[in-house]
Parts: structure tokens; C-alpha cells; sequence
């Protein structure tokens, strides 16, 4: 079953059971090597807590997005076949995959209001909180509560119940909720206050003020997402939202995936591509660099951004060195088709244009951990 979104708006595909295949290209010649060398949801009633703080779980515009209709599509996921049985074994013996099929159809008869309260009922009667999350990731779409979406989302991804190019529907979703943060995030954060001063802007508040007075160092990007900024721009007396909690960022490695995580809500998730033959380091990271149109630092040479043979993107985010693990990070790639595939030297790539978005919500300093 794959997760469909069509239109403006984000669409959820509820189909039959998932049929999973496996792509794992030829390994490529490609050496990820750092890209500077200067260093770089118990339920809703039953399932869900009533305080969105209680999840467990380690420049915008206010125009909310319209939930879409269901449809079903055929499966288009890139997962080991034993990996889709470890999240939807308890869903299927449960009969949770014939909830979805049904809800399917009544979405397609045009009673979405019926589907939803299917699912919200799958989800009050289990007894499973992968099902629970799982019923919940469906429901998303269907919900015209914005922070409800999202913390229905938060639970999927924390649960691990989102599969293969399920993330890339999810990912689409909470995209649109960050074009409203003020219904769809500022409930389940938080925030505190600062009152702009004469002579502030952003960068300033972000690396001194901010770390003194709340200490967090939130990047302004992040910052500008929060508080629905178009512009960076400040005016004195304007109220600031701080986000209390740092940005922390999770990859998975079984996923093939990459969690954005604001405290204990997830703000961006992404498919990403990894290290062939294992290469991709299990262990935590900080990140030291940020460069934009970074030059690639290969076998003593310096391929500079926009060479054809610069393999990096168009951003870079460095991490620190740990022991036997040096010149890793995260960037862009001049390989789009190789998302969801083993085939770097052990880097995170994410689409150039992806790369991009999370480019700016993450600060140095951030944590990374790689799973």
C-alpha cells in the first residue's frame, strides 16, 4: 500500500495489503568525503494523550491545506521484505489491513467522514500501539484538526510504522502543516516569549540572545518556520515564539529515512540514500559545518560546486569526527535515484531540493544520531 498525495493538498492512499520490493543498485565509485576541511501519541480518547507534550519521543504563510481525497495506488515501496513484517505483522493478524481497505472505499464513495470514524474506532478497540500508529498515519489526511495531523504523524514515525515511500507522503504533509505553524505546531510545542529590542535581528538573537536568556540556539530558519515569517526581518515590540526545545535530528537506517524532531514533535521527515556495504556509522554525531555550494574534497583533490563530477549537492552539514568515523555529514546529491538506495561511501544524501528546506532549520551544534 503506498501513501498518495495529489493537489495542493496532502492525500493518504489506503489500499490492500503492502507488496514490497527491494532495489539495491550497483555500488558506484563515489567517495562522500567531508565537504570542508576546515571542519564541520491510551489513543485520540484511548490511543493518543490529551497533552501533546507527553509524546515519548526521543518562512511561512498562515494558509492550512485542504485534506485531498483517498485514493488507491499501487504499491511503490523500496523496503526489505523482513522489515515490512516486523511493523505490519501485528496489523495484519489484527485485521488492521481490511480497516484500511474499508476505509478506502468509503473515502472513494465520497464518506469521508465515515472512513475517518472507522479508523478512529480501529484505533480505540486495539490492543497494539503499532496498530494504533498505523490506523492513526491513515487518519491524517482525513482530520481537519492541523495539530492533530501532525501529532497523529509524530506517533507514525515514532511507532516506526511509516514504510519505504510512505515517508515521502509523510514528509509531504508535514511540509504543508509547517505552512501553519500556529494551528499545527505552536499547540504541541513549547514556546517561550521575547520581545524584540532596538537593534536586534535574527542571526544575533539566534547565536547570543537566545542561548543567554532560554538556552537554545535555534537556526533562524527554524526560527522564521516557527513564528510564520516570510522575511527575516525584525520590528521592535514584535513578539518573538522561542522554541524551548532543541532541533535533534534521527536517521534510520532500516528506513532509509531522516527525522527532523523539534523536542518530541516531528517538524520535516525524508527519504534519504545511505552508505553501501554498511558503510553509514551507527553511532551519534554533532553537527560542525554548514556551507552552501560546497566544494568535494576527493582522493586530494578539491572538485569545486558545479563541476559535474561534485557528487555533494547543493549543501553540506558536516559532522564532528568520532573515533574510526571522520568526514561524514549530510548533503544534496547529483543522483536523485539513488534516495532510498545503499550507494554512498557512508554519507546522508537527500534531494538537492530537500536537502535545501532542512538546510535551514538545523544550527550547529545539533545533535545527529544515526540508528
Amino acid at each position: 500500500m503506498k501513501l498518495k498525495w495529489l493537489g495542493g493538498g496532502a492525500i493518504l492512499v489506503l489500499g490492500g495489503v503492502l507488496v514490497v520490493l527491494q532495489e539495491y543498485a550497483n555500488p558506484d565509485s563515489e567517495h562522500d568525503a567531508a565537504a570542508n576541511s576546515m571542519q564541520q501519541p491510551v489513543l485520540l480518547g484511548a490511543g493518543l494523550p490529551d497533552d501533546p507534550a507527553s509524546l515519548k519521543r526521543d518562512e511561512l504563510e498562515f494558509t492550512p491545506p485542504e485534506p485531498d481525497e483517498l485514493q488507491r495506488a499501487a504499491p511503490a515501496v523500496t523496503e526489505p521484505a523482513e522489515v515490512i513484517g516486523d511493523s505490519l505483522s501485528s496489523a495484519q493478524s489484527s485485521g488492521l489491513a481490511d480497516v484500511l481497505v474499508a476505509a478506502a472505499a468509503l473515502k472513494a464513495e465520497g464518506k469521508a467522514d465515515e472512513a475517518a470514524q472507522l479508523l478512529r474506532d480501529a484505533m480505540q478497540t486495539s490492543q497494539s500501539s503499532k496498530d494504533v500508529a498505523r490506523a492513526g498515519l491513515f487518519l491524517a489526511p482525513l482530520t481537519t484538526d492541523l495539530s492533530e495531523r501532525r501529532r497523529l504523524l509524530t506517533v507514525a514515525l515514532s511507532k516506526d510504522v511509516v514504510i519505504g515511500a510512505e515517508y515521502e507522503d509523510a514528509g509531504q504533509m508535514l511540509r504543508e502543516l509547517n505552512h501553519n505553524p500556529l494551528n499545527s505546531l505552536h499547540p504541541l510545542v513549547k514556546l517561550s516569549r521575547y520581545t524584540v529590542a532596538s537593534g536586534d535581528n535574527l542571526w544575533t538573537l539566534c547565536n547570543k540572545g537566545f542561548p543567554a536568556q532560554f538556552g537554545v540556539s535555534p537556526e533562524v530558519g527554524l526560527m522564521m518556520l516557527v513564528n510564520g515569517l516570510s522575511a527575516d526581518t525584525l520590528r521592535v515590540g514584535q513578539v518573538l515564539l522561542v522554541p524551548t526545545a532543541p532541533l535533534r535530528l534521527e536517521v534510520q537506517t532500516r528506513r532509509h529515512s531522516l527525522t527532523a524532531w523539534l523536542g518530541d514533535v516531528a517538524l520535516a521527515t525524508y527519504r534519504v540514500g545511505l552508505g553501501r556495504e554498511g558503510r553509514t556509522p551507527r553511532t551519534n554525531f554533532t553537527v560542525e559545518v554548514r556551507q552552501e555550494q560546497p566544494p568535494w574534497f576527493s582522493n586530494g583533490r578539491i572538485i569545486p560546486y558545479g563541476d559535474p563530477r561534485n557528487v555533494l549537492g547543493t549543501r553540506w552539514l558536516g559532522f564532528d569526527d568520532q573515533p574510526g568515523a571522520s568526514g561524514f555529514g549530510i548533503h544534496g546529491t547529483s543522483d536523485p535515484e539513488s534516495i532510498g538506495m545503499d550507494r554512498s561511501m557512508g554519507c546522508i544524501r537527500l534531494r538537492n531540493a530537500e536537502v535545501e528546506e532542512l538546510f535551514e532549520y538545523v544550527a550547529r551544534g545539533t545533535t545527529v544520531a544515526i540508528l
